[in-house]
């Protein structure tokens, strides 16, 4: 995309982008063949999903052994006196914090840890996901 289209026009407006987008996206899915795919187009070969999508997502049952915290509604999380940005896209989400001795903590959403923190400067040292046991 970014080659084919973005690289390649300047849009006036996000009317203009979008009408754009959807040109390409229909070229792209149901008129240009794919060599990965043998020369079909995606449209040609897509089988939708019979899993429905959930309306709500139940909300995750911590252990109750460590703290739980919230994020904030600009994608922050705040603790005692310390503020560490996560990110947006987890406003209101409720995350465990592990304590790892005195020095470092886990944060967990639901069964993975997504980052660590150094309590004694405050800042996240590591935001490697991985899925706790």
């Amino acid at each position: 995309m970014k080659n084919e289209l973005l690289k390649r026009n300047a849009f006036f407006d996000l009317a203009d982008a979008d009408k754009n987008l959807k040109e390409w996206r229909t070229k792209y899915n149901e008129v240009r063949p794919h060599e990965a795919i043998y020369m079909r187009c995606p449209a040609d070969i897509y089988i939708p999903s019979e899993r429905k999508y959930p309306d709500t997502i139940k909300s995750y049952e911590y252990s109750g052994l460590y703290r739980i915290l919230k994020v904030n509604y600009k994608g922050y999380l705040r603790f005692d006196s310390k503020v560490f940005y996560l990110s947006e896209s987890m406003v209101g989400a409720e995350l465990e914090l592990r304590a790892e001795g005195a020095e470092f903590a886990s944060l967990c959403y639901r069964n993975y840890k997504i980052a660590e923190i150094d309590l004694r400067t405050e800042q996240l040292i590591n935001r490697r996901i991985s899925r706790l046991d």
